[in-house]
């Protein structure tokens, strides 16, 4: 309808043009002359010496207007044109263009024929004989081009050559168009046949491939109805053939069948379609796609992803997935079942939605291992540990006071672990000084410094297996509890250097289950043994024997059960600096500092183990006095917060040293000095316990961590001592070290761990200059911010993973002269693995038992990942290849081969571990993404399958 109106609208200007321009030049109207001389002259007398006859106070509203008068600006130019006044016709040439509000037609030449009511574009040969300026017709979002548009507009009906159009990702070529409308009624439904045309969503020229079509017809933008259809692939037809096609025409966000794009034969499974489903728009702001795996003999599963949008206030998506797989059972007759399903959620608030609130989180919980047995590439395989966390916040307006409430879950697939606090809330406010005065610019008093904060916590947990995790005993597990802590301090300089820190806490757990003991003496466990004679099998004794003289049960009780404790203490706290400066102007080295800082601190603790507090219980072992050792028990033991403590009463100074060892350094690249850390920090701490009848000491403990190679690198280290003695079975003794064997400290044991990791590109940057390795920093976190994207998109197109992720896509045209070899289009050799990002990981442990010291690597792993770039075409991906030196084995690898054909792709995933690959060669991901040849290997046929 936009078409015909286009062309009506032109040829009516053109027709006035005429008597509208300074310079009349028209095509005669024989008739109109006629009209205009049988109008009888005005009889009413003009005064012409008025000066001026314009009458200003003209109602315009009053004139009546033309029904086909233009309602919107029209404008054209060309660079030349020409009137034929004989045959009534109108030419413009060379970059001839018509607009009209949202419609426009350019071409290189554009006739008018208003003796057939006919209007023609058309390109014009140049001097090579190729035709350029084909026409263009535009409006709004859609356009489209053709060699040659012949359209009648008294009849309505438009002959369209070569057309080249575009509809979202499909681009259609037909050899001729018709269209048919009505230009007396725009209500009526226009009608547009096709003949020969191809749908493809190549934008090659000559696309490479296409379904061609030989008829179409187009009902208004409702519907489209095509005829026989084949496929055809360079030019080539293929068996491939559709009988008819009715494709409905939507406006905006409309739902639709999605087509499976793989499909498998598997030994285990059967034949297999995989990704087939429906996709629909729920509203203006969610959509959901539900789709299938389905296989003949008995597996499928299900994939409900959802995603939604609100502008300035939030997005998000969401995921549940369900597998139920079913495999022949070894050796016996029947099957084997393995059903899991995956829960997945992330929710973002936009900053802008409210000053106050705050809402937002993800979540990710599986059962039964999901992610291992559906899903191949690295991430999935190697992932033991799964968290959600859901919060809102709420900050009140003028008020020093927060609220949060969360959701947290944690779970490891290795042991099959979960823990879930739900809800948690907190409540607590900003540090308070109330006796601070207020608009008082003076000093403060020392009074004024003492401080308050209160917080509030109610929390919910449960930990289970993911296979008992929503039955009666999760229920059962459930801990409960409300903690109310209220802490004061105050914080004064004394002698000008030292700081003097003061501090009160009482905290108050109400716990609502708690755990009791019980000892049942009448509960005897009695072994019986039966005896024969050797020489006749006839004669045997039968002999019971005690074993267990009474038994000891351990019971969850619900009910209300509070614990309340009280800390108090004051600290004593420097900072020394010692530095050593070089004077040597042109030395490398500057200077060295050493930063001290030094910590005292008293604290007491009173004794919660007294009987009348009744947070400890005593039960007995044994029935037998001389054989029974009773045991003292907290009921807290279970509890999700504090518990007291069963030392007693302490009074214990406690000393904290903390160094930190600085350089300064002169940078050549940079030309100026440059302070780097030598060690961030090394902390040295203990305490001494007044009241312990012995042992007074406690070991001291030695940490420590430092960067190194620019911080490529983090080594972290601790070790510990102890000034007592010990016996041969290692228990510590009342006498020191020093007095039992002449050493000041005995060493009990220590770990060191070296991590690294980096990337090519960054390590290259060590030998640059800052700016230069601030930029490749950047670059990095970027590329690891995509990453993570990626991965979390690939997760929610779950059914997508038995055959590893996908190729990355690159544009280009595979029969450009430029992609015949090696040779064009190739990064240097030194760059294909800039890439490339290493993980190096060696954890040392030390151990002692008894006198005797044990040294071990306990981790010590080296990973690599990334991809190269061989050509503009060709990639290979690496998503994980690594080594572990304990297990002397490779650590899951898995590579990506993949080869860009313009609108095509190829590839091969290999996971050589699981002795999974799959082989693709398909239409990129589009409309017509269907098209896919597929050959693959699933993990059920696989080594995975084999050994589960």
């Amino acid at each position: 309808m936009g078409l015909r109106l286009f062309f009506i609208i032109v040829i009516s200007w053109f027709s006035i043009a005429g008597s509208t321009a300074q310079v009349i030049d028209r095509i005669p109207d024989k008739e109109a002359d006629l009209r205009r001389a049988q109008i009888p002259r005005d009889s009413i007398t003009v005064d012409s010496t008025r000066m001026d006859t314009l009458v200003t106070d003209v109602d315009l509203s009053q004139i009546e207007m033309s029904p086909d008068a233009l309602d919107q600006q029209l404008e054209y130019n060309a660079d030349s044109s020409t009137y034929d006044l004989k045959a009534e016709k109108i030419y413009l040439y060379s970059n001839a263009k018509v607009n009209y509000g949202t419609i426009s037609l350019e071409a290189n030449f554009i006739e008018f024929d208003y003796a057939n009511n006919i209007v023609e574009a058309t390109g014009i040969e140049d001097t090579s004989g190729t035709l350029v300026g084909n026409p263009l017709f535009k409006d709004r979002e859609q356009q489209f081009t053709a060699r040659r548009i012949r359209y009648n507009f008294k009849t309505g009906k438009a002959f369209v050559y070569d057309v080249r159009t575009q509809q979202d990702d499909i681009y259609i070529q037909g050899t001729k168009t018709k269209y048919v409308t009505n230009p007396g009624d725009t209500s009526i439904t226009d009608f547009v046949y096709n003949e020969n045309a191809v749908f493809t969503t190549c934008d090659h020229p000559t696309p490479h491939f296409g379904i061609r079509s030989t008829k179409q017809k187009k009902v208004g933008n409702k519907l489209l109805v095509v005829g026989p259809s084949n496929l055809e692939i360079a030019n080539v037809p293929t068996p491939l053939w559709l009988p008819f096609g009715f494709f409905p025409i939507p406006k905006g966000k409309s739902g639709g069948l999605i087509i499976p794009r793989d499909y498998e034969y598997s030994d285990e499974l059967g034949f297999g379609l995989r990704n087939i489903g429906y996709y629909t728009a729920i509203g203006e702001h969610f959509d959901l796609k539900t789709t299938f795996d389905i296989y003949l003999r008995g597996t499928w599963a299900v994939y409900a992803q959802s995603s939604y949008r609100k502008r300035y206030n939030y997005n998000g998506n969401f995921s549940l997935s369900y597998s139920n797989r079913k495999i022949e059972a070894t050796g016996v007759v029947g099957f084997n079942k393995q059903k899991s399903f995956s829960i997945r959620w992330s929710h973002n608030q936009d900053s802008k939605a409210h000053p106050y609130n705050t809402f937002g989180g993800s979540v990710n919980i599986q059962t039964n291992d999901f992610q291992r047995i559906n899903l191949n590439d690295a991430g999935s395989v190697l992932q033991n540990q799964l968290s959600s966390n859901i919060s809102f916040t709420r900050r009140f307006p003028d008020k020093p006071m927060t609220l949060s409430v969360y959701l947290n879950h944690s779970q490891n697939t290795a042991s099959r672990k979960v823990t879930l606090n739900f809800p948690t809330v907190n409540f607590q406010t900003q540090t308070i000084f109330p006796f601070k005065k207020k608009n008082d610019p003076g000093k403060d008093k020392w009074f004024e410094k003492i401080s308050f904060k209160y917080d509030m916590n109610l929390q919910n947990q449960v930990s289970a297996t993911d296979t008992t995790l929503f039955t009666q005993q999760t229920v059962d597990d459930l801990r409960s509890g409300i903690r109310q802590r209220v802490s004061t301090g105050l914080s004064f300089k004394v002698l000008k250097y030292f700081n003097l820190n003061p501090t009160a806490n009482y905290t108050e757990i109400w716990n609502f289950n708690s755990n009791r003991r019980s000892f049942d003496p009448t509960a005897f466990e009695v072994a019986i043994d039966t005896i024969y004679n050797p020489l006749d099998s006839t004669d045997f004794e039968i002999i019971a024997d005690t074993t267990g003289y009474g038994t000891s049960t351990e019971e969850n009780i619900f009910g209300f059960e509070p614990l309340r404790l009280y800390t108090m203490g004051v600290s004593l706290n420097t900072t020394i600096y010692g530095t050593m400066n070089f004077k040597k102007k042109d030395a490398w080295l500057k200077g060295l500092r050493h930063i001290v800082r030094p910590s005292i601190s008293i604290g007491y603790t009173p004794d919660y183990t007294r009987e009348s507090l009744g947070y400890f219980r005593t039960v007995d072992t044994d029935t037998r006095a001389d054989v029974n050792d009773p045991i003292t028990y907290s009921i807290f033991e279970n509890s999700i917060y504090e518990k007291p403590s069963s030392s007693g009463r302490q009074l214990s100074l406690g000393y904290t040293i903390n160094n930190i060892f600085e350089a300064k350094v002169f940078s050549k690249k940079d030309s100026t000095d440059q302070v780097i850390k030598l060690i961030k920090n090394f902390v040295i701490s203990g305490n001494y316990n007044f009241e312990a009848d012995s042992l007074k000491w406690s070991p001291i403990n030695m940490r420590g961590t430092t960067t190194l190679f620019n911080n490529l690198s983090n080594l972290n280290f601790g070790f510990s001592f102890d000034p007592y003695a010990v016996n041969d079975n290692g228990q510590r003794l009342g006498t020191t070290q020093l007095r039992a064997e002449g050493k000041l400290l005995r060493y009990t044991g220590g770990n060191a761990s070296l991590s690294t990791r980096f990337n090519i590109k960054k390590f290259k940057a060590l030998f640059k200059s800052k700016k230069e390795r601030d930029r490749v920093d950047e670059e990095e976190q970027e590329r690891e911010d995509q990453e993570q994207a990626e991965r979390d998109a690939s997760f929610e197109s779950q059914n997508d993973g038995q055959f590893g992720d996908r190729g990355i896509t690159v544009g280009g045209d595979p029969f450009s002269p430029g992609d015949q070899g090696l040779g064009q289009g190739v990064s240097r050799f030194s760059n294909w693995f800039d890439d490339f990002s290493i993980d190096h990981n060696i954890v040392f442990v030390s151990r002692v038992s008894g006198k005797e010291v044990t040294n071990e690597i306990s981790t010590h792993t080296i990973n690599a990942r990334g991809s190269i770039q061989i050509t503009d075409k060709w990639k290979i991906t690496i998503g994980n290849i690594g080594y572990d030196f304990k297990r002397k084995g490779l650590s899951y690898p898995s590579f990506t081969f993949y080869r860009d054909l313009h609108c095509w792709e190829m590839g091969m995933n290999w996971y050589p571990q699981r002795n999974v690959y799959s082989f693709f060669i398909r239409v990129k991901p589009g409309t017509l993404g269907f098209i896919n040849i597929p050959s693959s290997r699933n993990n059920v046929d696989g080594s995975f399958g084999r050994t589960r």
